[in-house]
């Protein structure tokens, strides 16, 4: 859309590739949440760790960033912090966090937003704000999209996926098309 505004040209697009195959999701998913990233104010981390804090549920925040303090500040007993000694997560770490989360919560817009593929390849559900590249990526049986960033939105969603039956395998061939060799 934006091309097609400022240049007056049409597009065709060409989503990254995701090395989907560094995960293996299990069948018997954890009791946890999982959101990650840099943790800076547009990434809307926040709305992730007080959605959490409200409902008691509980979910792993993995990275860092200059709103860490801020976001622990926010978070309730069900909400935990992982980082590595560099103050950020390592691959490792996040692939077997996400191989058995119960889901995966996005509350930012990007323009793609390739680990919410990655999340999908470990069998985990996509919780995201309805915008930018979640429009791309998830689909009514991969997860759930809210079309507000405020807490009751993100609550609201958490909710309606607790009521939805996501199965790991076909989310994982759902990230396929996201794969190193599509992009190829």
């Amino acid at each position: 859309a934006r091309i097609k505004k400022y240049y007056k040209k049409p597009s065709t697009v060409v989503h990254p590739p995701v090395d989907v195959d560094r995960f293996e999701p299990v069948r018997e998913r954890g009791d946890y949440y999982v959101a990650l990233g840099r943790q800076v104010p547009y990434k809307r981390i926040d709305l992730a760790v007080s959605a959490a804090t409200k409902l008691g549920i509980n979910l792993q925040v993995y990275g860092n960033g200059s709103e860490h303090d801020k976001l622990v500040s926010l978070a309730g007993p069900t909400v935990k912090f992982f980082t590595d000694r560099n103050g950020d997560a390592s691959d490792r770490v996040v692939t077997k966090a996400l191989n058995s989360a119960k889901g995966f919560i996005f509350p930012t817009e990007e323009d793609f937003g390739i680990v919410q593929v990655e999340a999908l390849a470990a069998g985990a559900p996509v919780i995201a704000f309805g915008k930018g590249g979640a429009l791309d990526i998830v689909q009514a049986d991969s997860g759930i999209l809210f079309k507000d960033q405020t807490v009751e939105s993100v609550i609201a969603a958490i909710q309606k996926a607790e009521k939805t039956d996501f199965l790991p395998g076909t989310l994982r061939r759902k990230s396929k098309r996201f794969e190193k060799s599509m992009f190829i």
